[in-house]
């Protein structure tokens, strides 16, 4: 521990030597060293999405918002579950200086016109699966609501469906639309708090910010071209949205787990051999207690992280007795993710620590 200016306790973690993620160029690794690899495996065997793919399409809607009327530091909502698309949304926006506002999947009408208020959305995205709940809006996005999924009966401004489809052989050009980070400070993503003190608050983090919130996670959990991610969480929320797209940043590849349930996640421990996995404790302890959780679907995964609650130390138990691996948690907020990382292989007496602050974070004990 050091003492800062005001004589409070300061503890530091390591130095941040990796550097800044360009958000608006996040798949500049994988383009460059893996475009025809994968880049988002789904259970979907029909949908391959490479570093290629991914590119291309995301162009394509970015593009398209554009078209729509939206203009660079306008506010996209969205109200999707975990699914290509909701990437493909992301990296979009990041292109062309489109603010992403990623709303809780399970927000109900009143909750979803908080978030449009307060954010002053002017587009969002959303499953047809949801349209009662769109009818029961009192705010609308500016330029209107873009659908996910077929039907529907609202007056929708596009379907996303259509936003994503090549015109012609190829992806459309947006080198002209690209954004410049102009100077780092122009808003990237605004999260929202969960409410536990109140009403969910906005927390808007830059191009800058984000970035390097990037890098430290990247450089935490030294995750490489070579892993494969798997969030068993809502990617909508900061943590599954962090690991997501850290992988993607490093050229890594993102497992799309609809959500952290054995029947969703079994299958794809065992076709997809995540490398790196991050469940809730409630889930980890559904996982851990299925009769058809065995050993040898764990073999791939080098860490297995927790976050968002405390792991009991009773699931930390069973689960190493099943796996052969140590749960490691890591903390964070909306307003800086991650913050500290407990270790994988510390020592049994460590375990109920918060952990160790994270690369290029320092902690204030006041």
């Amino acid at each position: 521990m050091t003492k800062d200016n005001n004589t409070k306790n300061v503890v530091s973690g390591p130095t941040l030597t990796t550097s800044k993620i360009e958000l608006q160029n996040i798949l500049n690794v994988g383009l460059q060293s893996k475009p025809n690899d994968i880049a988002l495996f789904t259970s979907d065997e029909q949908q391959i999405w490479t570093f290629k793919k991914l590119n291309e399409v995301s162009d394509n809607v970015a593009h398209s918002y554009i078209k729509l009327g939206a203009k660079v530091g306008d506010r996209i909502a969205s109200l999707l579950p975990n699914c290509v698309e909701l990437f493909v949304h992301y990296i979009a926006c990041f292109k062309v200086g489109l603010v992403l506002v990623p709303m809780n999947f399970r927000y109900k009408p009143p909750e979803i016109d908080h978030a449009l208020q307060l954010s002053g959305s002017s587009i969002l995205v959303s499953v047809v699966d949801r349209e009662e709940d769109l009818k029961q809006l009192n705010v609308q996005p500016t330029l209107g609501i873009v659908s996910l999924g077929g039907g529907g009966t609202l007056n929708y401004l596009s379907t996303f469906e259509s936003l994503m489809k090549v015109e012609e052989e190829g992806s459309v050009d947006i080198t002209t639309l690209r954004h410049p980070e102009a100077e780092g400070d122009a808003s990237s993503v605004i999260f929202f708090t969960s409410g536990s003190t109140g009403k969910p608050k906005g927390v808007t983090h830059t191009y800058t910010t984000y970035g390097y919130c990037l890098a430290s996670m990247i450089q935490a959990l030294n995750i490489t071209k070579e892993d494969v991610v798997m969030p068993a969480s809502s990617c909508s929320h900061a943590a599954g949205f962090l690991y997501s797209l850290s992988s993607l940043a490093v050229g890594g590849q993102v497992v799309v787990a609809a959500n952290g349930t054995a029947d969703v996640v079994l299958p794809l421990l065992r076709t997809a051999r995540p490398t790196i996995c991050f469940f809730l404790p409630s889930f980890m302890l559904i996982l851990v207690r299925d009769e058809r959780t065995k050993r040898e679907d764990f073999e791939s995964v080098r860490l297995m992280q927790s976050g968002g609650d405390k792991v009991a130390s009773l699931l930390q138990k069973e689960f190493n007795q099943k796996s052969g691996l140590f749960i490691s948690e890591i903390m964070g907020m909306s307003e800086a993710a991650p913050i500290t990382i407990h270790g994988e292989n510390e020592p049994e007496e460590k375990r109920g620590s918060i952990g160790r602050p994270a690369p290029g974070i320092s902690i204030s004990v006041r």
